[in-house]
């Protein structure tokens, strides 16, 4: 967010200096009408260039705005009561609403894709397994496993792979990701 108006600022700050050129160039003119037709033209450039800029700014702004609340209300609901902060089993259970894994799925499935040296595609369901804690990790610490994922070699032979990804739900991060060929291996 803070580069992106930066970007703002700066496009608006250099417009000051491309305002003074674009009507630089108008002073060029010695027909008064081909004069005031490049004014109205550089004053037409500069509201557009302006209104741009602020436009960007704004949806920015919006943009990081939404973020900030996502990011707030996911931090909230991860962890539901105290009594489950330190049990992986009572945590899984009050835990009701699945959507709420979209962030690890979506974050896990683009780590294992990453992985792949060419193509990559899902043969079938992304996890169909799911991993309790080991131990040296805490409790709400979730692998997602499987196999359904294929990457092609250099080839283009499509060769089966299996996966494991280790998501911290009170972080909101991936801990980790192997991929390995093969069906059936972790």
């Amino acid at each position: 967010m803070r580069s992106a108006i930066l970007t703002a600022a700066l496009l608006l700050s250099t417009h000051a200096n491309a305002d003074k050129w674009d009507f630089m160039v108008c002073d060029a003119f010695t027909d008064s009408a081909e004069k005031r037709q490049c004014i109205s033209k550089a004053k037409a450039k500069i509201h557009k260039e302006r209104t741009q800029a602020e436009l960007l700014k704004k949806s920015e702004e919006r943009l990081a705005a939404e973020k900030q609340r996502h990011k707030s209300s996911t931090s909230s609901s991860v962890v539901y009561s105290k009594k489950c902060k330190d049990n992986f089993t009572c945590w899984v259970n009050e835990k009701s609403n699945m959507l709420e894994d979209m962030d690890a799925k979506i974050a896990c499935s683009k780590a294992i894709q990453m992985h792949a040296k060419y193509q990559h595609k899902w043969s079938g369901m992304k996890y169909p397994r799911f991993y309790r804690p080991t131990s040296g990790m805490h409790p709400l610490t979730v692998g997602y496993g499987g196999d359904n994922i294929m990457f092609q070699n250099g080839f283009g032979v499509w060769q089966p792979h299996s996966y494991l990804c280790w998501y911290d739900y009170l972080q909101n991060s991936i801990i980790s990701v192997s991929v390995i060929p093969g069906k059936g291996r972790h």
